[in-house]
């Protein structure tokens, strides 16, 4: 505050030739910054003038951070063009056949969606579905299988032979092999009806249920 008036949205403290700011509220930009050096240099001491050597050091801060923010701003504008062509891309793909992972299953009349996967290599196929708040409802050993595509149909039932309620259900698919266990994903075949762009990506819409384009396997 100087003569009652505060020139910018800042607390100055001078120490010598030492300057220290604080902005409210924000971090410096490249235009605070600039406006901080020329506020720092109107009101400087006459008869103590700034050190050249931290001029040329706040000069040299001034124009690193010029070219960081243009780094950054060359960036936004690349990932906004990357993120327009990701969605030309997948407007294209409505009416196409597709492949995506899933992992959910729809019970409806006590009859359940079949579950196709893909394994590269012989393994002791576990397959494992999950109720809506995460509890194992059926674990179903398929034993060892060759490398292909596999098809499993649930009866709807558990693990006690209860006939559970229609909706939707989580399922689970590891393969045991010598090297371990893995995870693998379902797949889903169907036609893109439709594409739609949300705050959290893009999704393409096959059956009336929609994927996100990151579980899309083939497009054909």
């Amino acid at each position: 505050m100087m003569n009652g008036v505060d020139p910018l949205p800042y607390y100055f403290y001078f120490d010598g030739f030492e300057s220290r700011e604080r902005k409210l509220g924000g971090i410096l930009d490249k235009d605070d910054f600039l406006r901080l050096l020329i506020t720092e240099l109107q009101y400087q001491n006459p008869l103590e003038p700034l050190d050249n050597k931290d001029f040329i050091a706040q000069m040299a801060q001034f124009s690193s951070l010029e070219q960081m923010s243009n780094i950054s701003q060359s960036i936004d504008r690349f990932l906004e063009t990357e993120m327009n062509a990701m969605r030309l891309n997948a407007i294209s793909m409505i009416g196409r056949n597709a492949v995506v992972q899933d992992d959910t299953i729809i019970l409806s009349d006590g009859s359940a969606e079949r579950i196709d996967f893909q394994i590269d290599e012989p393994a002791n196929v576990i397959i494992t579905i999950y109720d809506s708040e995460g509890n194992v409802v059926r674990r179903e050993n398929l034993g060892t299988l060759d490398p292909g595509l596999h098809s499993f149909v649930w009866d709807g039932r558990n693990d006690d032979g209860e006939l559970m309620q229609d909706g939707e259900y989580k399922y689970e698919i590891s393969c045991l092999t010598d090297e371990g266990e893995e995870k693998i994903g379902g797949l889903i075949a169907g036609v893109v009806e439709a594409v739609q762009f949300d705050e959290d990506g893009i999704y393409i819409v096959i059956d009336g249920r929609r994927y996100p384009l990151s579980s899309l396997v083939e497009i054909s």
